[in-house]
């Protein structure tokens, strides 16, 4: 009964497509990505010490799978590389209020910049906290475009 649309969504798949998918598949132990098993290895762009610990019956499932991750740290390049994907600020549809707004430079990095130079001045602690999509993505003040 629990969960319902992920049941029927589940159901017209194995249907349509004579598969055998279980409804807890990519589910089990929580946190597993089963997909990580075809890769030859998953880069991690962090640090190995800013890693995420997994729970020990995802890391001893990992290790059975042969799942390989390793920490590349940022991803930096030279000028003029190209990147498959990443995260949009540009203007389209269904994107955030502040996502539009600067992409229309409507947001004042400077301005930003300095309430928080302004805060660690008085001693307040700040912190920058990316998931690694910002850094790859169109943002010209902390993207791929942002080196200046």
């Amino acid at each position: 009964e629990d969960f319902q649309p992920h049941r029927k969504a589940v159901t017209r798949l194995n249907e349509k497509y004579g598969l055998d998918i279980g409804l807890l598949t990519n589910m089990q132990p929580t946190g597993k990505l089963d997909v990580l098993k075809w890769s030859a290895v998953t880069l991690v762009t962090t640090c190995e010490d800013l890693l995420d610990p997994m729970t020990p019956d995802v890391a001893e499932i990992y290790t059975k799978e042969g799942a390989i991750f390793e920490a590349v740290g940022p991803l930096l390049d030279k000028a003029g590389a190209r990147r498959a994907a990443g995260h949009k600020f540009a203007a389209s549809e269904g994107a955030s209020k502040l996502a539009t707004k600067h992409a229309r430079g409507e947001v004042d990095a400077a301005e930003l910049l300095q309430r928080v130079r302004a805060a660690r001045a008085t001693g307040r602690s700040t912190i920058l906290v990316s998931m690694g999509t910002v850094i790859t993505g169109d943002s010209p003040d902390m993207g791929w475009e942002g080196r200046q």
